[in-house]
């Protein structure tokens, strides 16, 4: 198998710490308008719905998937 070239992938935009809470502002002030009472994450979603539940949110509920 070979492996992945991250150099050459595409649509991923890198992003600085910064951005990323920006990124999360922006997402905490849509879901507020529907009156979110929790938020779902995958595996990989992690660190955003923590940011989210960091702010005033709602509260986070964590959850494996499995394709099976």
């Amino acid at each position: 198998m070979q492996s992945y070239d991250y150099a050459r992938r595409s649509g991923v935009e890198a992003i600085t710490w910064d951005r990323f809470a920006e990124l999360t502002r922006t997402l905490v002030e849509k879901l507020a308008l529907f009156n979110i009472d929790a938020c779902w994450h995958s595996t990989r979603g992690l660190f955003p719905a923590t940011a989210v539940c960091l702010m005033p949110a709602p509260r986070v509920v964590s959850a494996r998937v499995s394709r099976r």
